[in-house]
């Protein structure tokens, strides 16, 4: 894979009208961190962040940063701010690396196949665990790591114990973590007990039962005044 380089500019720390500013003008506010260089304030292309993020590697490549009239190192991205409203890239965090100095990263779980379970019994397959923690050196990090959920049955699970993974790779994530499993589906008649409807049903019959009770019970406290007034004295 040809190494990436984006280029980046100092920038000064100001005012939230100031990151505005650099945003109109198609500049993203960053910053740099890591190792014994201290955190410098940058400015790049959002373009080249959003190229980055949308790539195979994700969050999980490696580029070179080279800073105007300052540094150059090995970075990848630590995180990112979205604008809940406009959805567009506001911020990015990069964080320096050594490529001689393993790192923990979040790697994701592709599923493959076609469970036994679901096409020969009915069940429904639960992805419940869609990224795996990782340890190895920068340049060891995998793109994603492929699960196989052809042979898995009716109340059947993967865990991360059962994976296959590079050699040059030590999972973080505990071993009885399950991945991913076939389950019975669920009926309607559970799914109304999960979401309370068959109480709100009883309530509501008893509700209805009452309200055909109060007219007869009315009518009763009637007809005992007409007969209190009949046996009134005069």
């Amino acid at each position: 894979m040809a190494e990436i380089v984006i280029e980046a500019e100092p920038r000064e720390v100001g005012s939230s009208n100031t990151a505005r500013r650099l945003r109109r003008e198609e500049k993203l506010p960053a910053v740099v961190y890591g190792g014994d260089k201290g955190s410098h304030a940058i400015v790049l292309s959002p373009r080249e962040i959003i190229s980055i993020l949308t790539s195979e590697s994700g969050q999980n490549t490696i580029f070179k940063l080279k800073v105007a009239g300052g540094s150059e190192d090995n970075v990848m991205i630590f995180d990112v701010q979205i604008d809940p409203i406009t959805h567009r890239l506001i911020h990015a965090d990069l964080v320096r690396i050594a490529l001689d100095v393993e790192i923990e990263v979040s790697v994701p779980l592709q599923l493959s196949g076609e469970a036994l379970g679901v096409t020969e019994d009915g069940g429904v397959l639960d992805h419940s665990l869609r990224e795996l923690v990782v340890s190895c050196l920068p340049t060891d990090i995998p793109e994603s790591i492929d699960v196989d959920v052809s042979e898995l049955q009716m109340n059947q699970s993967i865990k991360v114990e059962d994976l296959a993974v590079p050699p040059s790779v030590t999972v973080v994530t505990p071993p009885d973590s399950s991945v991913a499993s076939v389950v019975p589906p669920v009926s309607e008649a559970d799914l109304e007990a999960d979401l309370g409807l068959e109480g709100e049903e009883i309530e509501g019959e008893e509700l209805a039962e009452d309200a055909e009770e109060a007219p007869e019970k009315e009518g009763e406290a009637t007809e005992a005044e007409e007969t209190e007034d009949e046996l009134a004295p005069e």
